[in-house]
């Protein structure tokens, strides 16, 4: 009889415990609270403040300082092409420019049999204005400027430190095409290359000039 009763106790008092908590692969070990025996997570980095709660550290200062060394890497890699790619497409609105000048002038020759220095005389639409009362030159913008020349013979338009050059086909240097560019720029160096350019020689020390081939 009484180990009837004890059997039933035992049962009435294991409905009455907890349950004990179950831990999911991949979730924190336990749950960490002030005086418990076991760490919030086995993996990571985690650290324990002097309050008791949980702060994760941050970046070392050797991955700071390897974050900024690949970042003036690919800057050092980079910024050349980037400054060649604009001095490249300077050089191309320069050229085009210089051709549609030389068009026009080609066809006023066989109009008049005589080349002219006056824009106004062209056949053509410029933007930008006149530069004072010099008639032979045009300012396309603050940085661009295009020429005829006093006595026409060739026709160039300059536009930062890159120059274009055609010369008029009833000339002593007809059908010779050069390309400028300032001795300290690479960029606009490398853009006159880049159409063909053979380097020459330095005009008072202050550019290059490269003959392009017809």
């Amino acid at each position: 009889m009484k180990g009837e009763k004890m059997k039933e106790f035992t049962s009435v008092l294991l409905l009455l415990l907890p349950s004990s908590p179950r831990n999911l692969v991949g979730e924190p070990l336990l749950s960490k609270k002030k005086y418990d025996r076991f760490p919030t997570t086995t993996l990571g980095n985690d650290i324990i403040s002097a309050s008791g709660r949980t702060a994760t550290s941050g970046f070392t200062l050797i991955e700071l300082l390897v974050v900024v060394l690949i970042i003036g890497i690919l800057a050092a890699v980079a910024l050349p092409q980037y400054e060649t790619s604009v001095a490249k497409s300077r050089l191309v609105q320069l050229k085009i420019l210089v051709k549609s000048l030389k068009d026009a002038e080609e066809l006023y020759y066989m109009a008049n049999g005589s080349y002219t220095q006056h824009f106004e005389d062209l056949d053509i639409s410029l933007p930008g204005n006149q530069v004072s009362n010099s008639k032979e030159l045009w300012s396309i913008t603050n940085k661009v400027t295009c020429s005829l020349g006093s006595v026409p013979r060739s026709l160039h338009c300059i536009g930062g430190h890159s120059a274009w050059e055609m010369w008029l086909d009833q000339t002593e240097n007809a059908l010779q095409t050069l390309c400028y560019a300032y001795d300290d720029d690479k960029a606009a160096q490398k853009a006159c290359v880049s159409e063909g350019g053979t380097h020459k020689t330095s005009i008072g020390g202050e550019n290059f000039f490269y003959i392009i081939e017809p």
